[in-house]
């Protein structure tokens, strides 16, 4: 319940794209590692504005964020999460 509480409060900050469980599996579940870890959604966000609500909600919400910037995070290629239940945090939109 709180995971969707979450979503629907992702989706109202103008500019974030939030990815809901199979689309973020489609796009961040590519594993050149060998282990399998369940992805529940994805939000990617181009602004430090963006960052920070985010994190808000999912503190609120006790919803774990896994952030990926490249999406190279395990090397090679991979951006999947460390654990399951976590919801990717691309930041491989924001500006330098």
């Amino acid at each position: 319940m709180s995971l969707l509480n979450a979503k629907k409060e992702w989706s109202k900050i103008k500019g974030v794209k939030v990815l809901l469980k199979d689309a973020a599996i489609k796009k961040y579940g590519n594993n050149t590692i060998g282990t399998s870890h369940d992805i529940e959604g994805a939000l990617q966000v181009v602004t430090v504005e963006h960052v920070q609500a985010v994190i808000r909600i999912a503190n609120t919400y006790k919803v774990p964020v896994y952030p990926i910037s490249g999406g190279h995070n395990w090397g090679y290629g991979s951006a999947t999460p460390a654990r399951d239940g976590c919801v990717i945090l691309d930041l491989s939109g924001m500006n330098s």
